[in-house]
C-alpha cells in the first residue's frame, strides 16, 4: 500500500472507532475503565509522528530512507489503529447482548411473544446470526493483510449497527412490555382470590351440609 491509501485507511478506522468509543460509553460507564482501546490509539499517534516527523526532515533516520521509514511507521500506526477498533467493537457486542438479555429478563416469554411478535422467530435467531457472524470476524482478524483491515471494520461497523437496531427496538417495547406484564400480574391475582373464594364458599358449603345431615339423622 502507498501512504495515501495507509492514510485513508487510518482515518476511516479511526473514525469508526470513534462512533464505537461514543455509544461504548454510553451503553456502559465502566467503558471508561477500559484502557486497552486508548493505548492502542497512543501508540498509533507515536507512529503517525514519527512518520509526519520524518517525512518533513524533523526526524532523520541514518542509513533508513525516508519513503520506506514513513510508510514503515504509518503501517504500524494502522495495526494500532485496527486493534484499537476490535478492542472497541468486542466490548461493545458484548454489552448489547447483555443489555437485550437484561431488558427481556423480567418479562415472561408470553408477554414477550404478545408485544414482540417477531423476537423469537425473527430477532432471536438475528441476534444469533450476528453472534456467529462477528465471531468469525475475531477469529479471522490478520493484522499483517493489510488489503484485508478496512472491510473487516466495515463488516464489523454493520453487524454492530444491526444488533444497535435491534436493541433500539427492544427499549422502545419496554413501557408495552411493562404495562402487558402488569395486567397480567393484576388478572392472576383476581383469578387467585376467585379460586380462594370459590374454595372457601365450597369448604363452607359442604360444612353446612355436612352439619345439616348430621342434625337431621340424629
Amino acid at each position: 500500500m502507498n501512504i495515501k491509501a495507509v492514510l485513508v485507511s487510518i482515518c476511516k478506522i479511526h473514525e469508526a472507532t470513534k462512533g464505537l468509543t461514543i455509544l461504548s460509553e454510553e451503553f456502559d460507564s465502566e467503558f471508561l475503565s477500559f484502557l486497552q482501546p486508548r493505548n492502542e490509539l497512543m501508540n498509533a499517534y507515536q507512529h503517525i509522528i514519527r512518520a509526519v516527523s520524518n517525512k518533513i526532515g524533523l526526524r532523520e533516520e541514518k542509513n533508513n530512507d525516508v519513503e520506506d521509514y514513513t510508510i514503515t511507521n504509518l503501517g504500524k500506526a494502522l495495526s494500532h489503529e485496527y486493534r484499537a477498533f476490535f478492542d472497541t467493537a468486542d466490548y461493545l457486542s458484548i454489552s448489547l447482548r447483555k443489555k437485550i438479555t437484561e431488558e427481556l429478563r423480567p418479562f415472561s416469554s408470553d408477554t414477550i411473544k404478545t408485544v414482540l411478535v417477531d423476537y423469537y422467530s425473527t430477532y432471536r435467531p438475528r441476534i444469533d446470526r450476528i453472534t456467529k457472524e462477528i465471531a468469525n470476524l475475531r477469529e479471522s482478524k490478520d493484522i499483517g493483510k493489510t488489503d484485508e483491515l478496512l472491510p473487516s471494520v466495515e463488516r464489523y461497523n454493520a453487524e454492530l449497527h444491526k444488533l444497535l437496531d435491534i436493541h433500539s427496538c427492544i427499549i422502545n417495547a419496554v413501557p408495552t412490555l411493562m404495562e402487558l406484564e402488569k395486567k397480567q400480574a393484576s388478572k392472576d391475582k383476581k383469578g387467585f382470590y376467585i379460586k380462594f373464594g370459590l374454595v372457601i364458599i365450597t369448604a363452607l358449603a359442604t360444612g353446612f351440609v355436612s352439619w345439616l345431615v348430621a342434625v337431621f339423622t340424629h
